[in-house]
């Protein structure tokens, strides 16, 4: 049996969790209301010489995904995930390295994205 102690550092454990939920509801969060990611997917891009590869991702809906992005160019690259993601790699992509970018997935649909240096260079995000 716990000590009077335990209890009531258990009892205010349970009085903070309640008090940042009441601040959450009260300050009309919507992260309650979000699904949770249930996994983490890994998927890995390239870009080769002016385009990505491949050039079509798909990943499940609201997923945690660990993109890694490397670029095996001798130009550096972009990776930018357009709105409604809207997500870019932190740096320009230099030769030879790599960059990742964490997410959760939105619902199901086709997402694009670009690579920002070089026009006409993009793909698609498949989320299913």
């Amino acid at each position: 049996m716990p000590s009077r102690r335990g209890w009531l550092f258990l009892s205010g454990v349970v009085v903070v969790v309640a008090s940042i939920l009441v601040v959450a509801v009260v300050a009309g969060s919507d992260w309650l209301s979000r699904p949770m990611p249930l996994r983490l997917e890994a998927r890995a891009l390239s870009a080769t010489e002016f385009h990505f590869e491949p050039a079509r991702l798909v990943a499940p809906s609201h997923t945690a995904v660990s993109l890694t992005f490397s670029n095996r160019t001798q130009a550096p690259h972009t990776l930018v995930l357009l709105p409604p993601i809207d997500l870019r790699s932190g740096v320009i992509v230099q030769p030879e390295l790599t960059d990742r970018l964490e997410f959760t997935t939105p619902g199901p649909g086709e997402y694009s994205f670009v690579c920002n240096v070089h026009e006409g260079m993009g793909g698609l995000l498949v989320i299913e």
